[in-house]
């Protein structure tokens, strides 16, 4: 059965105007994207700009690569990272704008 990735861009500010402390639930995101996930490696859209934060939420385990703008390859190379399943809590991974995500479901 497919496992389901919920991606939220987000700027990665981590104050609010009077210079405080705001936790990443408050901080509006950039953009938002869903996929399926399977054994065979999936992709995300470009980073929109001013984005350095993928938060992640994920019903199974997988492994992930950060691609740069150029950059190739796949989250089924050895590179790729492992990131066990989040249930409903954040993971947030650093990213650039621009930069996409390789996402493959570890089986």
């Amino acid at each position: 059965m497919p496992g389901t990735l919920k991606l939220w861009w987000h700027d990665g500010s981590t104050l609010d105007v009077r210079a405080h402390p705001t936790p990443l639930i408050n901080e509006p995101e950039r953009a938002y994207e869903t996929l399926s996930l399977t054994t065979t490696p999936a992709t995300t859209g470009p980073a929109p700009e001013r984005c350095f934060v993928a938060a992640i939420e994920t019903d199974v385990d997988l492994r992930y690569r950060v691609l740069l703008p150029g950059q190739t390859g796949s989250a089924a190379d050895p590179e790729a990272k492992p990131m066990p399943r989040t249930g409903f809590r954040l993971a947030t991974i650093g990213v650039q704008p621009g930069a996409t995500l390789s996402v493959v479901e570890v089986a």
